[in-house]
């Protein structure tokens, strides 16, 4: 109900045949961060791979994917502000992929391709930057959502925090409004430089119900 995965419904959805296990790190929609270090004790339990989609994550808080325990990690520049078109991919020593298209041996001959060099250094920079004074950034974070969430529900009858009592994203914020549509509480906003959406970026022109909102119940 808060958008977590239960760990004990994780552990019976595996089956013998199951060789991966892939999550996200936090959700687009919620912020909800999953419990990732306790759900790669499980797929190393049962000696599965384990991929998480940490897009959400890295550059907003600290990842480092040896302490999570995962032998895959995907992550996208623009995230953090660096050259769109880029991303990276953590492979764990031991960890081989299958090649999709036959490649050179500059990209391990998994993929065709120059590498994007600037790309590369653009990403790198972006994510130094990114993770310079984090600690201060998250703590100013925190205290904005905070402040913001708890006016709302001053001022507001009949809303819910999303994933309000689970480790979320510092920098966003769920808010379901009883008995009102997404899209009349947006046309009816005035912006001022909040930047506010009825569903994830990546599905603006989908009026229909969030599936994430609706997998929680």
């Amino acid at each position: 109900k808060n958008g977590v995965v239960i760990l004990e419904e994780l552990k019976k959805a595996i089956r013998k045949e199951t060789i991966l296990v892939t999550l996200m790190h936090a959700n687009n929609e919620t912020g909800v961060v999953q419990p990732i270090e306790e759900i790669a004790k499980i797929t190393q339990k049962n000696k599965i791979v384990f991929h998480t989609d940490a897009v959400q994550t890295v550059g907003k808080i600290p990842v480092y994917p040896k302490e999570l325990g995962v032998d895959l990690m995907t992550f996208s520049a623009h995230k953090f502000n660096g050259p769109k078109g880029t991303a990276g991919l953590f492979i764990k020593n031991g960890i081989r992929l299958g090649k999709v298209i036959t490649g050179g041996g500059q990209e391990r001959k998994i993929r065709p391709g120059t590498t994007n060099l600037a790309g590369v250094v653009g990403m790198a920079k972006a994510l130094e930057l990114a993770t310079t004074n984090m600690e201060e950034k998250i703590k100013k974070e925190e205290e904005l959502r905070s402040f913001f969430e708890t006016e709302m529900e001053a001022r507001i009858p009949n809303i819910k925090i999303n994933g309000k009592d689970v480790v979320r994203l510092p920098g966003t914020s769920s808010i379901s409004f009883t008995y009102l549509e997404g899209e009349s509480i947006l046309l009816g906003l005035d912006y001022k430089g909040i930047a506010v959406s009825s569903g994830s970026a990546c599905s603006s022109d989908d009026l229909q119900a969030s599936h994430v909102l609706l997998a929680k119940g």
